[in-house]
C-alpha cells in the first residue's frame, strides 16, 4: 500500500487511462527530452504561458493532484537561492551606486527568464514521468537503440534506462529515512543532512546492485 504522502514523492509513476499513458514509451522519451530541451529557447511570456497550460492539463485531462504538480519543479527553489545569492554577488560587485540598497537585492532579468525555462522544462519532464512507467522506459529506450545499432542487445538502454528510473527511489528513500527521523524525535536541522545523507546513500548503492541483479536475471 502505497501512502498518500509518498504518492507526492519527485517523479513518481502515477497510474492512469490517458493518452499519454497509452502512448508508445519510445515516442514519449522522444517527445520528453526534445520538448524539455526546447524549453529553453522560449521567450519568457511564452513559458509562462505553456507552464499555465501544462498545469491546467495536468489536473484536468492527466487528473493529477495540484500537490503532484508542483512536487517535481520543487527542485527549481533550490536552483533560485543559488542564483539569487549568485544574482545578489554580482551585484555588490559591478553595482556603483552602493547608496540605492534596492538595486542590490534585484535579481537581474536573465537570471528571471532562466528559472522560468527550468520550471516549465520539470513541468516538461515531470509530465512524462509521472505517466510513464519504469517497465515502460526500460522498452522505450531498447526500441530506440535496436533501430539506431540494428542489434537484439541493448546495453546502453540497459544503463540509462536504470539510471532513470533511479530517481523517483532515491526520493522514496529520503521520504522514508526522514520519516524516521523525525519519528524519533529528530530536528530539521544541519545534523539531519550529515546523518541521514550515507544512510541515503548506502541504501541507493544497495537498491542499484539489486536493480542491476535482476535486470541481468531476467536477460
Amino acid at each position: 500500500m502505497v501512502s498518500g504522502t509518498e504518492k507526492t514523492l519527485l517523479f513518481r509513476y502515477k497510474k492512469g487511462n490517458t493518452f499519454l499513458h497509452k502512448m508508445p514509451p519510445a515516442l514519449k522519451i522522444i517527445l520528453m527530452l526534445c520538448l524539455s530541451i526546447g524549453a529553453f529557447y522560449c521567450p519568457p511570456f511564452l513559458a509562462i504561458l505553456l507552464w499555465t497550460f501544462l498545469i491546467i492539463f495536468s489536473c484536468t485531462v492527466l487528473g493529477f493532484r495540484i500537490i503532484e504538480v508542483f512536487t517535481d519543479v520543487k527542485p527549481i527553489l533550490f536552483y533560485a537561492l543559488l542564483i539569487y545569492i549568485s544574482s545578489f554577488i554580482v551585484n555588490i560587485l559591478t553595482i556603483n551606486d552602493k547608496k540605492n540598497i534596492l538595486l542590490l537585492f534585484l535579481p537581474s532579468f536573465s537570471l528571471i527568464k532562466l528559472l522560468l525555462k527550468m520550471a516549465l522544462s520539470l513541468q516538461i519532464t515531470s509530465v512524462f514521468y509521472r505517466t510513464t512507467s519504469n517497465i515502460q522506459f526500460l522498452e522505450g529506450f531498447r526500441t530506440i537503440e535496436q533501430k539506431i545499432t540494428k542489434n537484439e542487445d541493448t546495453p546502453f538502454a540497459n544503463t540509462i534506462s536504470l539510471c532513470i528510473t533511479f530517481i523517483p527511489s532515491i526520493a522514496l528513500f529520503w521520504f522514508k529515512i526522514d520519516t524516521a527521523w523525525k519519528a524519533r524525535g529528530g530536528k530539521e536541522n544541519i545534523k539531519r543532512i550529515y546523518i541521514l545523507t550515507p544512510i541515503l546513500f548506502k541504501l541507493g548503492m544497495a537498491e542499484a546492485w539489486n536493480k542491476a541483479l535482476a535486470r541481468e536475471n531476467r536477460m
